[in-house]
């Protein structure tokens, strides 16, 4: 989450900074704090290992034997793999 919040804090910058400021970091954290508080959640585009690597530790056969599975017993644990920082899981 952290790469998350210097992305927002660089776009909420008025002087266009090149290094985010503590108090455009601090808008950006509550932006996304705003958007996990009503249910979103920031993530990347493609898929990290380490949300692979939840996936398949959630679910490990899910649609070789049930291709019936529910997507959320997948998603949520790659959600929650998404936004633990790089080196949380090694």
């Amino acid at each position: 989450m952290r790469e998350a919040v210097e992305i927002v804090a660089l776009r909420v910058c008025p002087v266009a900074c090149k290094v985010a400021c503590p108090s455009c970091r601090r808008k950006a954290d509550n932006a996304l704090a705003a958007l996990t508080a009503s249910g979103f959640a920031v993530v990347p585009v493609e898929p990290t290992e380490a949300m692979y690597r939840a996936a398949e530790d959630a679910n490990p056969f899910a649609f070789i034997h049930n291709p019936w599975t529910r997507i959320d017993e997948i998603w949520k644990p790659m959600l929650a793999a998404a936004n633990k920082e790089p080196n949380d899981d090694e």
